[in-house]
């Protein structure tokens, strides 16, 4: 019984990882007269790759954003969730060549990490929990900015805006990009808390 049921396994494997390749070829497509053709792929890969890092990674937030109407909702979970699912490789370091990203959500305190490592990623999509860009002072803000992740483009995503920036070889900022996220002021309610 044992043997029968590591077979059936060993069987289903093999045909998960066939069906995951079908249909995922990226390249040229010969018409039926034997001239290429460019494929949709290719030529969103060549847009992205006319793109600066910072200005994917705008694409990216904006996406989102508007997505979810996340300047109205402010929900940083589904922000996450959405941009994981959305992300997919399109940042590649140009010092590693890592595409990789990190998504995930912190506290405020985070922006003053100046130490952190992290050459494992090409960028980060980081959500600054309960916290207002325009509270802070950007020079405080030096999230990664050392040279053993030069290449690194980071987003934090604030309340207000999204602080987009690419860390240069020397572990400074560099095109920094501020991205104010839209808000429809219907959603604004205005209580005077001395009237109840």
């Amino acid at each position: 019984m044992k043997k029968r049921i590591v077979a059936i396994g060993i069987v289903l494997t093999i045909c998960v990882s066939l069906f995951a390749g079908c249909g995922k070829e990226k390249g040229n497509i010969s018409d039926k007269e034997g001239t290429n053709k460019t494929s949709t792929s290719d030529k969103e890969n060549k847009k992205k790759s006319d793109k600066s890092n910072v200005e994917i990674m705008v694409d990216i937030i904006s996406t989102v954003a508007e997505k979810i109407s996340y300047g109205n909702t402010e929900n940083y979970a589904k922000f996450l969730y959405e941009a994981s699912l959305l992300y997919e490789d399109d940042i590649a370091n140009p010092y590693s060549g890592v595409t990789s990203a990190y998504i995930i959500n912190r506290l405020r305190s985070i922006i003053k990490d100046k130490d952190v490592k992290s050459t494992s990623f090409g960028c980060e999509i980081i959500v600054v929990e309960i916290a207002k860009l325009t509270e802070l002072n950007e020079e405080d803000i030096v999230y990664a900015c050392n040279p053993g992740n030069k290449g690194l483009t980071v987003a934090l995503v604030f309340i207000d805006f999204a602080y987009i920036y690419e860390v240069d070889e020397n572990g400074n900022k560099k095109n920094i990009t501020k991205y104010e996220f839209p808000r429809d002021t219907k959603y604004d309610i205005d209580i005077d808390f001395d009237d109840l």
